[in-house]
């Protein structure tokens, strides 16, 4: 059933009374108009009642007569001794004067017929005989209060008869209500209030579902300044008149600082309307609440809810209300909901750069468009508020009637100093944090904003924080967000800009005048002033500066003798001379790219310091002997020339990180990094003059080690000799999940059997070896996710692989290669490729043959795929990539075409559930004459309007001998089959150090066939052949195997 949609809210007069009430005193004063005019006010339904002190004269004053212009209805009492006053009978005849042709008078038939009002019978004959007897010469008038009675008579109203009179004072209260509702003021100000909010209101009906007869709570949360209070009020304003009850409790957070009691007494005093009620505690408050509204359905908006406690003792439990109650909560701090069990929230958005600019302008120029002059600089005014109502409404309404210059000076000072009304309004989210929720936001704001989420928690616990608990709660508080990865690329660390700019601001005042006093610096020139100048003090917690650019720096090196707390230093791409001659001891964190001196300072003894990153230093040796540093946890000296051995570890037994990739002077590795029990990331990657491994143990002697990341890619010169290099014994390494050996020089046994027992291993790369067949071990590795052969030119046979569900290889240049199991049509079904890259493998493809390789791969792919054997795993999908030497397309790749793009219809019979994806595949040809240098990496990209975009794996740019095949599956749950689907493919070539891509149509042909559900068929039909007619038929195709072209052609 749909449901209902919010009536709009229309531009309305403004009156000043809403209701204006008619009636005879002596009939109904104390009675029934009494307790009409009470539920009138209940409802804020603003009435004029005349009272007896205006009863004077025998004709209306001149107030009452204004009171009547000025009022929106007329609710006429029409009781029997109405007619008797004369009084009366003039305002009725004056409500007809003002409301007539606004049919906006309501008759109500108290104790009288209908009949005797329109025709002047019963007591309201017996009125008007005294009447014409009294107004012998006035009868024109008499006339006009006669007429006035039956015009009135003849309009729908309420006959007290037909129901109690409590009955008739509830539908005459809801009729008005829903009368006036559409036109009632939204008590915000101004309408430019309502820019930007159709869709979330739009939002909130579906979460309110107003039918529904549950009792409902509903959470609009988002950080401070974006538009919660004002889009509950129009909630509020819009729905009220549908609940029995409806109090919206503003300012929570500011009312609540006198203490719940307090807050409980203003709830009860709205409703009951009764002002000093006496509520013991808060308990006994609570009970009066749920006593209150029980058996009533109820609207309540508690706006800016800080405390969970405010929730649980004001509307605690939804037995406390009526069915169909709504409670509507706003909160800067999501957790408050989640804690009272609120599940259904809404989290309020900024504005688009459109409606911003609609709102700014409003408050700047009252239209919603900016005046010509003023467009750019209204722009810039914009894009500092970054969607922010709070300061598109406060910049707006402060730029009002003010010059060009005004504005440039405005924005100009917005750069130096924040506003104080924005800064003020967002830092109440700041001063509801604990210390170190404190402590922790300034340093996210300073130097963190942007960055990985699992790098800004590792950077917070270095500090002594407790960093994922307070990425959360600060996340949830509405300060920062999580920009959450695609899968491929991590969760990152974000925040307002406003709200950065906020934190900067609480900063810059430890101390205006003396940068040396704040507790953080992060700005160049703050920095630089400060170390050339050594005004440096114990205030300064932390430095950081990464510049875009090298930079050479002048300063004292005695800079940091006075900076006794700091705790991180981070500098990159800063140039010094010389080097410090001291650091503090208090440092927690030192990153220091390109460190200038030899040796640390001797009198440098951070017993705290739990992250050492010194990559591309001059550092030598870093200490002589043991130095105790027992909390350090990671130690960076990648690509330290300089660096001749590493140092002492006994003094470290806490190390979980060490790294010395690119120490191509390396020689000697300590002995005792063999006691390093906690060690789960070791790089010896490029260390080409280390002589020897110390020990034929790794890290962390014979019992089980926690490591997890082993490199020792490059890390022996290439020794002629076969079985030159052995590798010490991986026994015990049970947690060690990427193992790479790449460029080692490693023949056969160089490898010791025990691989086999890296159960947890996911990712070996064996790259660049000298070895012919593989350890046998391999076969044991049940985790083994990717496997890295890449120009091992001597390899002749894989082994039987690990019976693996999912499986990478990269082959690439195993120029000898002849055998793999898993592309043999006589191998077992157990291993499952989702990825088979044999660039250049011509001896493969000879053995083989290129067909049998397609075949074979994709036919177990499909049948998995069919079988839906793997569906069950959490956010898995079925992908697959090969890649092989070809230049002809199989021949049941029923859709092909020369060039680079081509057009599928899907028949009907794959329509519907029928339908699980398509092959795709291409023909790509060699681009090594057509690159510049700059280019070392391309991808295929194959893209279409029904699944999005499928990317190849990436391959190195000038490598190719020959032309090449792509094979790939995309699954199609979500595409529209009712039109032709248009593919396109593309070669993109990239490099390392930019991003940007160059796109080469350099795809020769191209090719496509639909997978269905019919495993069972063998016919190629137009659609898609189901895998065992794929195989059955290897060798009935055409062989798409080209002559190996000679390297030097």
């Amino acid at each position: 059933m749909a449901l209902p949609s919010f009536p709009s809210i229309e531009s309305a007069t403004q009156w000043k009374y809403d209701v204006f009430l008619s009636f005879r005193g002596e009939d109904t004063r104390n009675g029934f108009t009494s307790h009409l005019y009470h539920e009138l006010q209940w409802r804020s339904i603003k009435t004029f009642k005349d009272d007896s002190k205006l009863e004077k004269g025998t004709t209306i004053s001149q107030e009452l007569s204004t009171a009547i212009e000025q009022s929106r209805f007329a609710i006429i009492i029409l009781s029997p001794n109405y007619a008797s006053s004369s009084w009366c009978l003039d305002e009725l005849t004056k409500i007809l004067e003002c409301m007539k042709a606004r049919d906006t008078i309501l008759p109500i038939f108290y104790h009288v017929d209908p009949s005797h009002v329109r025709n002047q019978t019963g007591t309201f004959l017996e009125a008007f005989i005294k009447h014409e007897e009294k107004l012998r010469e006035g009868i024109e008038k008499v006339k006009q209060w006669r007429a006035a009675l039956t015009n009135v008579a003849n309009r729908n109203g309420w006959d007290s008869k037909d129901k109690s009179e409590s009955e008739l004072i509830k539908d005459v209260i809801e009729h008005i209500w829903n009368k006036l509702q559409p036109s009632f003021p939204l008590s915000l100000g101004s309408i430019e209030k309502l820019v930007g909010t159709d869709s979330t209101l739009q939002e909130l009906r579906l979460l309110l579902d107003l039918e529904a007869n549950d009792v409902r709570y509903i959470g609009i949360c988002g950080m401070g300044g974006m538009g919660k209070t004002t889009i509950s009020r129009l909630v509020y304003q819009r729905i009220s008149h549908t609940f029995e009850v409806s109090n919206f409790l503003a300012d929570v957070r500011k009312y609540g600082q006198n203490g719940l009691v307090h807050l409980q007494k203003q709830l009860l005093s709205h409703i009951l309307k009764k002002q000093n009620i006496k509520i013991w505690d808060v308990y006994s408050g609570s009970t009066m609440i749920k006593n209150c509204f029980c058996d009533k359905k109820v609207l309540l908006i508690l706006d800016d809810v800080d405390q969970l406690n405010q929730l649980e003792m004001l509307v605690g439990k939804k037995e406390w209300f009526g069915t169909g109650s709504r409670i509507i909560v706003t909160t800067r701090d999501e957790r408050v909901l989640l804690e009272h069990g609120i599940e259904k929230s809404y989290k309020v958005k900024g504005l688009n750069n459109i409606k911003a600019l609609e709102l700014f302008s409003w408050n700047a120029f009252k239209k919603y468009r900016p005046e010509e002059q003023y467009l750019e600089l209204s722009k810039c005014f914009i894009q500092y508020s970054r969607g922010l109502p709070l300061a598109l409404k406060t910049l707006g309404s402060y730029l009002y009637k003010r010059g060009l210059d005004e504005w440039s000076s405005a924005l100009d000072k917005l750069e130096k100093v924040p506003n104080v009304t924005i800064f003020h309004t967002l830092k109440i989210s700041y001063d509801g944090l604990d210390e170190m929720e404190k402590r922790m936001f300034l340093d996210v704001a300073c130097f963190h904003k942007g960055k990985e989420k699992g790098q800004v928690i590792e950077m917070l616990d270095s500090r002594g924080f407790c960093g994922s608990i307070g990425i959360q709660v600060l996340h949830e508080k509405s300060i920062l967000t999580i920009e959450y990865g695609n899968g491929f690329e991590p969760d990152k660390v974000q925040m307002h800009d406003l709200m950065q700019e906020m934190a900067w601001e609480i900063v810059r005042q430890e101390s205006y005048d003396d940068i040396g006093r704040r507790s953080r610096l992060w700005l160049r020139n703050d920095i630089l002033h400060v170390l050339a100048n050594n005004t440096g003090t114990e205030a300064i917690e932390a430095m950081v500066l990464c510049l875009p650019k090298v930079e050479e720096v002048h300063w004292n090196p005695e800079a940091f003798s006075k900076m006794s707390k700091l705790k991180v230093l981070q500098f990159d791409n800063l140039i010094f001379s010389p080097g410090p001659k001291t650091l503090p001891n208090s440092i927690r964190i030192l990153e220091w790219r390109c460190y200038p001196s030899k040796f640390l300072p001797p009198s440098f003894q951070p017993e705290f310091l739990t992250k050492l990153s010194l990559p591309r230093s001059e550092i030598v040796q870093l200490w002589n002997g043991v130095k105790y540093i027992g909390n350090l946890k990671s130690l960076d000296l990648s690509f330290s020339r300089n660096l001749i051995r590493t140092p002492d570890f006994t003094g470290t037994p806490n190390l979980e990180t060490f790294n010395v990739m690119g120490c191509t002077n390396l020689v000697e590795i300590h002995p005792s990094i063999s006691v390093l029990k906690r060690l789960k990331t070791l790089n010896l990657g490029h260390c080409g003059r280390v002589e020897s491994f110390p020990s034929h143990e790794m890290p962390g002697g014979k019992k089980k080690k926690p490591l997890q990341v082993l490199r020792f890619g490059i890390c022996w010169r290439k020794n002629p000799e076969p079985w030159g290099v052995m590798l010490p014994s991986l026994d015990g390494l049970c947690c060690l999940e990427r193992l790479d050996l790449s460029d080692c020089n490693l023949y056969e046994g160089a490898i010791p059997d025990d691989i086999g027992y890296l159960f947890s291993l996911r990712d070996l790369n064996l790259s660049g070896n000298n070895f012919v067949i593989l350890p046998s071990g391999i076969t044991r590795l049940c985790n083994l996710r990717f496997l890295n052969l890449k120009r091992c030119e001597r390899l002749q046979e894989l082994p039987d692989l690990p019976s693996n569900r999912w499986l990478r290889i990269n082959a690439d240049d195993c120029t000898c290669l002849k055998i793999v199991p898993v592309a043999s049509e006589f191998s077992t079904y157990l291993t499952l490729l989702s990825r088979f890259s044999s660039i250049n493998c011509f001896g493969l493809v000879d053995n083989l043959g290129g067909i049998n390789i397609l075949v074979s791969i994709l036919r177990r792919f499909l049948e998995a795929l069919y079988l839906r054997q793997f569906l069950e795993v959490p956010g898995f999908q079925f992908k697959l990539d090969i890649v092989t030497p070809g230049n002809v397309i199989p021949k049941w790749f029923n859709y092909q075409r020369v060039g680079h793009s081509l057009m599928l219809k899907v028949p009907s019979h794959l329509e519907g559930k029928n339908r699980l994806g398509i092959v795709l595949c291409a023909v790509f040809a060699d681009e090594q004459n057509a690159l510049l240098d700059v280019f070392n990496s391309f991808t295929i990209q194959c893209s279409s309007s029904a699944f999005g975009s499928v990317y190849g794996p990436i391959f190195e740019v000038g490598h190719l001998v020959s032309d090449h095949i792509w094979v790939s599956y995309a699954p199609l749950s979500h595409w529209d089959y009712r039109r032709p689907i248009s593919i396109h493919f593309k070669a993109l070539y990239g490099s390392q150090r930019r991003r940007m891509i160059q796109r080469l149509r350099r795809i020769k042909k191209c090719g496509a066939f639909l997978v269905n559900h019919d495993i069972d068929s063998h016919k190629s039909s137009e659609g898609a052949p189901a895998p065992g007619a794929i195989l059955k038929r290897t060798h009935e195709h055409d062989e798409i195997l080209p002559r190996k072209r000679s390297r030097e052609a």
